[in-house]
């Protein structure tokens, strides 16, 4: 259940889903045993809208980070204005198992 925003600098509670931006993530892990499917599971992260405003969600080796926004980021249309409707952002990560 998400409690507050990603941002550790934030302590900003989640309330509403039209406050911020939310985040699904997909992650495909390695099988536990030889012949098995892949384990596929979703998270979901959210910020709030002014840490929204100035950072974005990734997955860096199997962990889920804030970062600040870029340029280009800002000139493909985000983030959006605090009055836009709620945004569901998706992503996948792929874990390989560590042994």
């Amino acid at each position: 259940m998400l409690a507050k925003c990603l941002n550790p600098e934030c302590s900003a509670p989640f309330r509403y889903l039209h406050e911020g931006r939310l985040f699904r993530i997909e992650f495909t892990d390695a099988p536990t045993l030889r012949g098995m499917p892949p384990i596929h599971r979703v998270e979901h992260f959210w910020l709030c809208a002014n840490c929204a405003s100035r950072l974005k969600v990734i997955v860096e080796d199997g962990k889920i980070m804030t970062r600040p926004l870029t340029v280009e980021s800002n000139l493909i249309g985000f983030p959006k204005p605090s009055h836009a409707k709620p945004e569901l952002a998706i992503a996948t990560a792929k874990r390989a198992r560590h042994r």
